[in-house]
């Protein structure tokens, strides 16, 4: 009877420990979509310029329309995508700061180029990138303005995806990376009225 004891003492203290190590390695379901959110660009919402009526347009010019990509093998993927339209939502927002019309002189064209987070597994945990590419294309005339902001994050690893850690990381990188390019020196001057 005194053997009993500390066998049972034993499966007590070991059962608990094998629950939590079981589940620090299932992998947690990817969510079909992830709510992206962006925020008016720091030019646009101080209202200290006086900016173009301009023709907007926003292209997502992707070759895929998730914004993750959680590759658990060479052979099982699982892609989450935005619950709105990346672009849609880029332009709703832009519309609230600038003054844009059906037709104009001044057109501003702004193309997502890439907006993606990679998770990758490698043994027991997860590698994961962000990476968003923005372009702005702008035409009034002859004259012509382009430019490119681009911001990326990571490697980092994780043994678990935390999915609303790395929503969170997107919507900051997203609005970082629009902010820097309508901060843009060339850029910012092209929307203001008075410049040539």
């Amino acid at each position: 009877m005194s053997n009993a004891f500390p066998v049972i003492r034993t499966i007590v203290f070991t059962l608990p420990l094998l629950a939590l190590s079981a589940c620090s390695s299932t992998p947690v379901s990817t969510p079909s979509a992830l709510a992206v959110t962006v925020n008016t660009p720091t030019l646009l919402s101080e209202g200290q310029v006086e900016l173009r009526p301009i023709q907007l347009t926003v292209l997502d010019r992707r070759t895929h329309n998730h914004i993750l990509r959680v590759e658990h093998s060479l052979d099982n993927a699982e892609f989450a995508t935005s619950q709105t339209p990346v672009a849609t939502l880029i332009s709703e927002e832009l519309q609230r700061g600038l003054s844009v019309v059906g037709q104009a002189q001044t057109q501003l064209t702004l193309v997502i180029e890439e907006a993606l987070i990679r998770a990758v597994r490698r043994g027991n945990e997860y590698e994961v990138n962000h990476s968003v590419v923005l372009s702005a294309h702008g035409v009034r005339g002859n004259t012509q303005v382009e430019v490119e902001m681009t911001t990326r994050m990571g490697p980092q690893s994780f043994r678990r995806l935390d999915h609303a850690r790395l929503e969170r990381d997107f919507n900051r990188n997203l609005n970082a990376t629009l902010n820097a390019l309508m901060q843009e020196p060339e850029l910012k001057q092209f929307l203001q009225v008075g410049t040539p």
